[in-house]
Order: C-alpha cells, then sequence, then structure tokens
C-alpha cells in the first residue's frame, strides 16, 4: 500500500484528553522540502510520483473507505531517505501519506472547516 506500515499504537494523555499515537516505519523527506531543496524533477520522475500519489487516494477512498481531508505536499513523504541537495532525485518514487489526524470515514464528512485553505476541495468551496 501506499500508506505507512503501522507497528503499534499506544495512547497517551495531554492537558487529561486521551490522544492515539501510532508508530510508522522510517519515511524520507515530504514532497514539498524535496522540491524546495532539490529544485526540479524530470516530468517523467514526477508522472511516477503523482501516479503513485493517486493510486494511493484511489486506495483509501475505494478500499479503506476514508477520506484523508489534508492531502498537501507536505503529508506526502518519500518512501526512502535521500539527500536534500540540487541535482539529487530520490531513489525512488515511492511515497507514502502520512497525518490523518483529520480523516473520515465515507459519509461522515462535517462542514469543511477542517481543510487548509490552498487545498480545500472545490466542492467544499461552493
Amino acid at each position: 500500500t501506499k500508506i505507512p506500515i503501522v507497528d503499534k499504537f499506544f495512547r497517551i494523555f495531554h492537558n487529561g484528553a486521551p490522544l492515539v499515537c501510532a508508530v510508522m516505519e522510517r519515511l524520507g523527506p515530504s514532497i514539498h522540502r524535496a522540491v524546495h531543496h532539490c529544485d526540479i524533477f524530470p516530468i517523467s520522475f514526477a508522472t511516477l510520483v503523482m501516479r503513485n500519489i493517486l493510486e494511493a487516494i484511489h486506495y483509501l477512498h475505494e478500499v479503506v473507505g476514508i477520506a484523508h481531508l489534508d492531502i498537501s505536499p507536505a503529508n506526502i513523504l518519500f518512501k526512502q531517505a535521500f539527500p536534500l541537495e540540487r541535482g539529487i532525485l530520490p531513489p525512488s518514487s515511492h511515497i507514502r501519506i502520512i497525518d490523518f489526524n483529520t480523516s473520515e470515514k465515507h459519509g461522515m464528512i462535517g462542514n469543511g472547516t477542517r481543510y487548509l485553505p490552498p487545498y480545500r476541495p472545490p466542492e467544499v468551496c461552493l
């Protein structure tokens, strides 16, 4: 899959409120950081990355039955670490989507106040 592999879940309390935390596999940098530091990716590589992102979103929607609600370049990480230097490409186009704290089951989506404005879907804006 293209979502992180969860090693274990545990519960903590913060200011008296219970929080569920997940320990996941070690991942590389976000797409946001990689594009900022590496400057440019060839179109062929960017196409592979985008295909993996779309497959991951499809998997979340169709197989798992959830809407992520916070897809952004900062929440998409490369599976492998690599040096963040100009001209250095990631070793593979494999990605993982992270940060599921705003995700919801299909049919349970609220009023859209959780979306970041630059990444808000058009149906919420309408």
